[in-house]
């Protein structure tokens, strides 16, 4: 669209002692005079044309005109061009209506009854080329009917800068006629069922029957049982009501238009309280020729939904091994099936019958213990929040014991460095949960629970450890070696260790047996009180798996015959850090003889001579 031009054209040249004299048919110019010159006549080159047709619109529709507007003047003159129109109903004599003029200055002037039209881009004029002036009218109105033409006039500057038109022309007329459409129209709301269950989507769209849809201007609003749901305007941006707007926000609605005519409002979960009756009203708004505006409202028949409340069908399975040692971590996975809404997860324990315990601890005697009630191991939230019974509280700051979420469907319980007292029935119970009511102000309501358990069973240390003692040579000649196995099982748990210690007694003695060296849980070594002598090596060592413990002896003597055996001590550690004594455990004894050597010659054998038990290795 023409703008104003950023300034004037330069202005004429002033002559002096003489003015611009103006003639009915031309404008005398006495520039010169003064040099001796007659006054010279302006010629009247103005041209202004149109093509004269007649037209046939619709309302709604476009309208172009052009006019081709051109002068051969050699002095400075500016142009004005205008389009008006002649109401076809308008009495004789009435002056016709101005659109919009392009003045001499390069301004953009529309008619009073337009000024709205050309502010809002439903009318412009534009100029395409040198010579061509465009007028469109977007939207017809029944109002735009009649003829059109368009008017030039030519101005020159007196040299006092007062304006004067030279000329003013007139294009032939355009002849428009233009037909009403039917403004009328109806709506419809249709939806694929009228019942659901809670937790389905509902789809329901608002079809806008009318003519020229996408060139009018209407407004869709959504009502559920007198309440607003949402409202879109003639610019497709929907405007949500109180309630709606954390629905939106949470994927959960949908308010949308599909096509020109087609509005479209989908639940993506039903929740029981959206039940009830949904309607579209439907509102146009028109534009008179002064820019105001009326509104004519419609409204669909109601559509009544039922939603049937949800009922939860989740299965729950327990997976786990159903054996450990003591010691071993035992891990429970909880897995959840068919999830619709949030979960909470609860374990419980509860101890097992009284066979089972004496059973996998090795006890005996026992007298059978009443049955108990379930004891609450911890829980996990909606959120995810987890909460330890208070009875596995201290157990649990120690960090050994767990319960996590590893995905929306799958809980974990795992109890590190487990305890004969730990065997017994777990459980864990799923509770499936759906938010009711608008935001923020939901609640949490109970669909339904589903629970499954699994029997553990943990088979403590002290029922499987024994020690024995053996040895190839139970008689040794003076100078000889010997090896002492003493085999400690089960394998070695770091959580279950044992000390182990040779133990000798000499022969013929009555005294009580000596600890010769220990092997102490932490993996260090302990001699004992009596320290190596000269004359006889004693060498220890264990095994990678400390299953088993050898005792050599080399260079042996007659302090060395007499009766061995091996004694460990199983301890436990406690979550705490401490550690607590289960059981002790002594092997079978051995009897060793050293014997003189057949040759009196040996290097051994001095019968007097005293031989230490043990030597520094």
């Amino acid at each position: 669209m023409l703008a104003a031009s950023a300034g004037l054209l330069p202005l004429m040249e002033q002559e002096k002692g003489c003015d611009v004299r103006r003639v009915p048919t031309a404008l005398i110019d006495c520039s010169g005079v003064a040099g001796g010159r007659k006054p010279g006549v302006i010629p009247d080159t103005l041209s202004v044309s149109s093509a004269a047709q007649t037209l046939s619109k619709v309302e709604g529709e476009t309208l172009q005109l052009t006019c081709e507007v051109s002068r051969q003047t050699s002095q400075h003159t500016h142009l004005a061009v205008g389009w008006y129109l002649r109401p076809a109903d308008d009495p004789a004599g009435t002056a016709p209506r101005d659109l919009v003029t392009l003045s001499r200055d390069f301004v953009l002037r529309p008619g009073g009854p337009y000024r709205q039209r050309l502010s809002s881009g439903d009318l412009r004029l534009d100029k395409t080329g040198a010579n061509t002036y465009r007028l469109t009218i977007y939207r017809l109105q029944p109002a735009d009917q009649g003829a059109f033409y368009c008017e030039a006039s030519e101005w020159i500057q007196d040299p006092d800068r007062s304006w004067y038109a030279i000329s003013r022309k007139q294009s032939d007329k355009t002849s428009v006629r233009v037909q009403p459409t039917d403004r009328d129209f109806s709506i419809q709301v249709t939806t694929d069922r009228r019942a659901y269950t809670a937790g389905e989507p509902l789809e329901l769209r608002c079809t806008i029957e009318a003519q020229k849809v996408p060139e009018r201007f209407f407004s869709v609003s959504w009502v559920f049982s007198s309440s607003p749901v949402a409202v879109v305007g003639p610019d497709a941006v929907p405007t949500l009501g109180s309630g709606y707007v954390e629905r939106e926000a949470a994927g959960q609605l949908t308010v949308r238009k599909e096509s020109a005519n087609v509005h479209l409002l989908k639940l993506q979960r039903l929740l029981p309280e959206d039940a009830g009756k949904y309607i579209c009203r439907v509102t146009e708004r028109e534009k008179t020729l002064t820019g105001d505006f009326i509104d004519r409202s419609k409204r669909s028949r109601n559509v009544q939904i039922t939603v049937t409340p949800l009922k939860s069908n989740i299965t729950v399975s327990l997976s786990s091994n159903s054996s450990f040692d003591e010691g071993d971590p035992i891990i429970l996975t909880c897995s959840v099936q068919n999830v619709w809404g949030g979960l909470s997860v609860s374990w419980q324990w509860t101890p097992p019958s009284t066979t089972s315990t004496a059973a996998s601890q090795g006890a005996e005697g026992e007298e059978p213990s009443p049955a108990q009630e379930p004891v609450e191991l911890a829980s996990v939230e909606r959120d995810g929040t987890v909460h330890l019974g208070p009875t596995y509280l201290e157990r649990g700051s120690y960090g050994e014991v767990r319960a996590t979420r590893e995905r929306a469907d799958t809980y974990t319980l795992s109890l590190y460095n487990a305890y004969p007292t730990d065997a017994g029935q777990y459980r864990c119970t799923v509770t499936e949960w759906m938010r009711t009511g608008p935001e923020p102000n939901s609640t949490w309501e109970h669909l339904g629970e589903q629970a499954a358990t699994k029997a553990i069973t943990v088979k403590s240390v002290e029922s499987s450890f024994f020690v024995s003692a053996s040895s190839r040579t139970p008689s040794v000649t003076f100078g000889d070696s010997f090896d002492l196995q003493c085999i400690v099982k089960p394998r070695h748990n770091p959580s279950v260790p044992a000390t182990v210690t040779w133990r000798f007694q000499p022969a013929e003695s009555h005294s009580s047996p000596r600890d010769l060296v220990t092997f102490t849980r932490t993996g260090t070594l302990r001699w004992g009180e009596q320290p190596p002598g000269l004359g006889t090596r004693t060498t220890v060592d264990r095994s990678d798996t400390n299953t088993n413990f050898r005792l050599s002896v080399t260079r042996a003597g007659r302090r060395e015959a007499g009766t061995y055996h091996c004694a460990a001590t199983l301890f436990r550690r406690n979550y705490d850090g401490t550690w607590t004594e289960v059981a002790n455990r002594t092997s079978n004894l051995l009897g060793i003889s050293v014997l003189q050597p057949v040759s009196a010659g040996y290097p051994g054998a001095f019968p007097d001579a005293p031989l230490p038990l043990l030597s520094a290795p």
